[in-house]
């Protein structure tokens, strides 16, 4: 089992495909970056209208951090309002473009190649606690979108705030770790699962 704190200081700003912006690798694996990744996680800026950067043979779920939130008009049909904390996946292969609500947003992706891994995302509003199981060969990754939260995990505790995160993998067998919030906060909670 191995657990890593990832402090928003430490992500890796890397510009986008089609060079129309910045985005903030968290985590992607393998981590060698002369190989195409199995998945990855990002927060990325988006300040204006325009288009999104195509990954041929993957899966995308996006969620909005901050700001008004945003439509995708994908391969010419438009999806409804996305608005923060809601994962909304969709086929990084196809013609992907954003209008945003208002201002600027953050948003957070995953993005994965479904043929190696399953990845579920869930979004959670807590002012207490949360408890999540993780089972063999799944790695979790858990952000902290606002607020203070504390993950307990094998007798150690772990402290994340604002876009820090903790990744868990390499488990043998089930475990159950605990994330305790110290004021309102919204968790995502990422699990990948190896096929």
């Amino acid at each position: 089992m191995k657990t890593q704190l990832i402090a928003r200081a430490d992500y890796r700003r890397v510009p986008w495909k089609n060079g129309l912006g910045f985005t903030e690798e968290i985590y992607r694996e393998p981590a060698d970056l002369s190989l195409p990744f199995w998945w990855r996680i990002s927060i990325a800026t988006v300040a204006q209208n325009g288009e999104f950067s195509l990954f041929d043979g993957y899966e995308r779920i996006i969620s909005v951090l901050d700001g008004a939130g945003m439509c995708l008009r994908i391969d010419n049909v438009d999806s409804s309002p996305i608005l923060p904390f809601q994962a909304f996946q969709f086929s990084g292969s196809v013609q992907t473009s954003c209008t945003l609500l208002q201002d600027e947003i953050h948003d957070f992706n995953v993005i994965f190649d479904e043929k190696r891994v399953s990845v579920d995302m869930k979004w959670h509003h807590t002012s207490s606690f949360i408890d999540v199981i993780i089972q063999p060969h799944e790695t979790v990754f858990v952000l902290c979108a606002d607020g203070e939260a504390e993950c307990i995990f094998a007798e150690k505790t772990y402290r994340i705030s604002h876009w820090d995160g903790l990744l868990v993998s390499a488990v043998t067998k089930q475990e159950v770790f605990r994330i305790t919030a110290h004021s309102p906060c919204h968790i995502g909670i990422v699990v990948v699962k190896h096929l």
